[in-house]
């Protein structure tokens, strides 16, 4: 029996349809999530023909999806459109027909081949590689601040001892780092929205970064979160391969100040019992105040894992030592080659579709 694949594009208007007039066009949140959906809709960069998601259909029926996002950066090179990939699947009864590779370069062709990855799966780094994309990797750094060890043999019941004595050396060290947040006098303004003074302030001190998103992309990122959070969680039934319900999830986007001066901003997720930092700009005459109020979370959050890209953040914690294990994860970017980059220059937490 011969098969019907059929590659089909849709666009920013078409999901504004399914989502508002329930219109019958094919979608559904098997290929994706509302609250995904009424996101990236909103996009500062969306119109309503922008094309945002690629399905293939084998007789009639979702056998695949990828999707993308526009974007236009806050910096020199990059003030021209560019799109982020994000979330390829392939429906495991049809994985190994080619499917992915094909979604991928639909997708592609759709936004002239400008599409960039971060955090990639590995299938897709591998489709992407083969595409001819570049693939570089960065170093995500993650703390643990705490864990349990379940005794089952003579070598856990070794760990159990050794980690006893981690615990020791961590609480002595979380007092003293406690006792110096006592002794600050920065002061904390949490926030729903990025003016032009707070913009100006991150756009200063943004020079490290390989990407800088516009005023209006972060005021996007803070007013749709991609995210919700679903208490019980018990009570919910998801039956797809990609979901945007966590437990608990918020996102914080917070200023420090000091004697009335703006020191530090940062956006930080709370995917409990994780913290993330999303974002992170800062004085470095006053970097220490504003780790200090970092940590003040992490205690606040009773937080397990922490992971940031930020070395300065991470040698300020390798410092301190208050934390029981640490490593490095390997985040991928992609990119054309085409792309200018420089790997000197560091991505942030939510940078692309990190944060969806």
């Amino acid at each position: 029996m011969q098969e019907n694949i059929e590659y089909k594009y849709f666009t920013a208007i078409e999901i504004k349809d399914w989502l508002y007039h329930n219109s019958m066009n094919g979608l559904s949140e098997k290929i994706i999530a509302k609250v995904r959906a009424l996101s990236l809709i909103h996009h500062p960069d969306v119109t309503d023909n922008t094309v945002i998601l690629s399905v293939v259909f084998v007789n009639n029926k979702v056998a695949g999806y990828t999707g993308m996002f526009p974007e236009k950066m806050d910096k020199p090179k990059l003030d021209k459109i560019h799109y982020w990939g994000t979330t390829l699947y392939v429906d495991p009864e049809f994985i190994g027909r080619g499917l992915g590779y094909c979604l991928m370069m639909h997708l592609k062709e759709a936004c002239d081949y400008m599409c960039l990855g971060l955090d990639s799966a590995p299938e897709s780094t591998y489709i992407d590689s083969k595409q001819g994309s570049i693939i570089e990797y960065y170093d995500r750094y993650l703390f643990r601040f705490r864990r349990n060890i379940h005794i089952r043999n003579y070598r856990t019941l070794l760990n159990q001892i050794l980690e006893i004595k981690r615990k020791t050396v961590k609480y002595i060290r979380l007092g003293i780092i406690q006792r110096r947040i006592k002794n600050e006098k920065y002061s904390l303004e949490y926030i729903n929205f990025i003016d032009d003074e707070l913009y100006g302030f991150i756009k200063f001190h943004s020079s490290n970064d390989l990407f800088l998103r516009t005023q209006e992309t972060l005021n996007w990122l803070l007013r749709y979160p991609f995210i919700v959070s679903t208490p019980l969680s018990h009570r919910t039934h998801i039956e797809y391969a990609f979901t945007s319900t966590r437990r608990s999830c918020q996102n914080f986007a917070v200023k420090v100040l000091y004697e009335g001066k703006l020191i530090g901003f940062y956006i930080i997720q709370r995917r409990e019992p994780d913290l993330s930092v999303l974002y992170l700009y800062f004085d470095e005459d006053y970097q220490d105040k504003v780790f200090y109020s970092i940590v003040e979370h992490l205690i606040k959050f009773k937080t397990k894992d922490l992971r940031t890209f930020n070395r300065y953040l991470k040698k300020f914690l390798n410092n301190n030592r208050f934390y029981l294990w640490k490593t490095i994860e390997k985040v991928s970017f992609t990119f054309p080659s085409s792309f200018p980059i420089d790997l000197n220059l560091q991505i942030q937490g939510a940078d692309g579709d990190m944060l969806i």
